[in-house]
This record gives structure tokens, C-alpha cells and sequence, in this order.
């Protein structure tokens, strides 16, 4: 996305130190965050670590998860619409569609 875009995520299964995490995209460049970086966000995804996992490997696409109430995502709605175009799935999701 243009400019500066944070999404936080929250694997609601994960131990509390790992639950949250922050992808802040900027001038083509992303950051991984264990921590808040401090911007306000513009995505909150609410998710279980296989619901991600199904979703990253190319298993579930993101819209039906969106749709069946797996994952909850809360703000930009143009972010929410257009998510499946800018996050990369695994290199291995063409292998696990395969398979």
C-alpha cells in the first residue's frame, strides 16, 4: 500500500509473549515488530495460529477464513479488500496446493 500502513496482528492462541505482532510497510520496505512501533494502525487482524498457518500455505483463502468468522479484521476496509494482493504467501503454498 502507499505510504506508511501498519497492520497488527493478534494470534489469540499464542503464548502472551508472542500474541501480537506488527508489519509496518512503508517506501517498499517492511518491518517485522514484536513490539508496538508507535504508529497508529491502520488494520487489526484477529486470528488462531492454524487459521493463519491454513491461510499463509495457500490452504484457505483469506476471504472464505474473512467470511466463516476465523478471521476478524477491524478498520481500513480498503486494506481488509485488497490484503490478499500485498501480503505474500508462503513459497511454499504452490507445493501444499499441489499436494
Amino acid at each position: 500500500p502507499a505510504g506508511r500502513t501498519v497492520v497488527r496482528f493478534e494470534f489469540l492462541d499464542a503464548p502472551q509473549t508472542m500474541r501480537r505482532w506488527w508489519l509496518v510497510m512503508e517506501a517498499g520496505e517492511v518491518d517485522l515488530c514484536q513490539s508496538d512501533p508507535g504508529h497508529e494502525e491502520d488494520l487489526f487482524i484477529r486470528v488462531d495460529l492454524h487459521t493463519m498457518t491454513e491461510v499463509w500455505l495457500g490452504q484457505l483463502p483469506f476471504k472464505t477464513a474473512l467470511r466463516d468468522g476465523r478471521i476478524e479484521a477491524i478498520g481500513d476496509r480498503q486494506l481488509e479488500r485488497t490484503l490478499t494482493s500485498w501480503l505474500r504467501l508462503s513459497v511454499f503454498q504452490e507445493v501444499a496446493a499441489a499436494g
